[in-house]
């Protein structure tokens, strides 16, 4: 398995200098091993081409996200498993995601309700870890990406 640094490494090469002078973001989507492997197996595939993450999570790691970002996504032990591009990042609110907005999710969840349902009751838990409540005014970052290489197993 690769570490974020050498599949970067590997993979700056061919992107070039102006992508070598950003450089990349490691993400992990997914809370669990479970769910980070199913992500990746979906990114990987071609199938989900975008995320939805809370911009108050992600402003405690660093900046957010913006369009032309690198990120290597990485499986749950932190090995590198694929790169992508950030193309669109857009803030709306949880009661606002339209279907317009999860075209970018795994065919299983792109019927609307079942999306919101699903989702709200990920993010009550996730906030509630935080001691934080969730609300459907909730201000999500809508992220749709391009794969552009997959680590060596």
């Amino acid at each position: 398995m690769e570490t974020p640094a050498t599949f970067w490494a590997r993979c700056s090469d061919q992107l070039g200098p102006a992508a070598q002078a950003r450089g990349y973001i490691e993400r992990r989507i997914g809370n669990s091993a479970e769910l980070v492997d199913q992500v990746l197996e979906l990114v990987i595939s071609g199938e989900k081409t975008g995320t939805f993450s809370l911009p108050g999570e992600l402003a405690r790691q660093g900046p957010l996200p913006r369009a032309g970002d690198y990120f290597i996504l990485t499986r749950f032990d932190g090995s590198a498993a694929c790169l992508v591009v950030l193309e669109e990042c857009e803030e709306v609110p949880f009661d606002k995601i339209s279907q317009r907005h999860i075209e970018v999710e795994a065919v299983a969840v792109r019927d609307l309700k079942l999306w919101q349902d699903f989702h709200r009751q990920y993010w009550t838990k996730v906030l509630e870890a935080q001691g934080e409540v969730f609300k459907e005014s909730q201000a999500l970052l809508a992220q749709r990406f391009k794969l552009l290489e997959v680590a060596a197993p």
